[in-house]
């Protein structure tokens, strides 16, 4: 899966910036009806909630699932693409530095990420 991470640098956009927003002080694991809700009116913080915060309820819950592979990425060109509906902040000439500087902060990218990459695999 490919979701949002709320990190130190992410977090003012989703909350601020984002269209679908950011509740970080919600249990995502509570039956919360999606009815009579707008298609824009999800969660940003819900992937980062049940991946750090709940994991361990999350791991209870879903004994049969394991995490293969887990990285937290794009802290420079993902938010300077603007997403679906802002112009692009990235000139194309900037890219190869750009992505060159982006791989010298992946180790940091619990404070820089706005991406959460996870692979789960179910055990028997």
């Amino acid at each position: 899966m490919m979701e949002p991470y709320v990190s130190w640098l992410s977090y003012p956009v989703y909350r601020f910036l984002h269209a679908e927003g950011m509740k970080w002080n919600t249990d995502p694991f509570l039956d919360q009806s999606s009815e009579g809700k707008e298609p824009f009116e999800g969660n940003q913080a819900v992937p980062t909630l049940v991946f750090e915060k709940y994991r361990e309820r999350f791991f209870m819950l879903f004994p049969r699932l394991n995490v293969v592979h887990e990285q937290k990425l794009d802290s420079l060109i993902y938010p300077l693409s603007g997403g679906f509906h802002q112009p692009n902040l990235c000139p194309l000439f900037l890219w190869r530095f750009l992505e060159g500087l982006e791989r010298l902060l992946n180790p940091l990218g619990s404070f820089l990420a706005f991406r959460l990459f996870i692979v789960l695999e179910k055990r028997g």
